[in-house]
């Protein structure tokens, strides 16, 4: 009998051993397909920003060769010519008052902070 338990007990360590070992084989192989998709999504990803890069390239010498853009060029950098608009619109804009003292905390010894206004009527009822 006690040969038969014996049997019984490495069977069942056999059997859990296999099933062990085939699941980590299993989470193995998950583990490096979805790694070698990732490194797939990448590479591809790399690709495309490369051929992105070509193409806005390209754009970028199709539209110098033309003569609008080329008078364009001429003239400035966009940016420059759009801070000088907001330099001059600022300059023609009132000045600012030396003191925006309604939008500074009051620093007054024995200040309270603020505090909710007390309603001398009830309030509205809760529908």
């Amino acid at each position: 009998m006690e040969l038969v338990n014996a049997l019984f007990v490495a069977a069942i360590a056999v059997v859990s051993g296999g099933v062990a070992w085939w699941l980590h084989r299993s989470r193995l192989a998950a583990m490096r397909r979805a790694l070698q998709d990732a490194q797939d999504s990448r590479l591809d990803l790399a690709a495309t920003a490369a051929a992105l890069h070509r193409r806005l390239a390209e754009a970028d010498q199709a539209l110098s060769r033309l003569p609008e853009q080329q008078g364009h060029q001429a003239q400035g950098n966009d940016a420059q010519e759009r801070r000088a608009a907001l330099e001059r619109a600022l300059a023609a804009a009132a000045p600012a008052p030396d003191s925006w003292e309604d939008t500074h905390p009051v620093t007054v010894p024995g200040f309270m902070p603020t505090q909710p206004a007390e309603f001398d009527e009830p309030p509205l009822p809760r529908r």
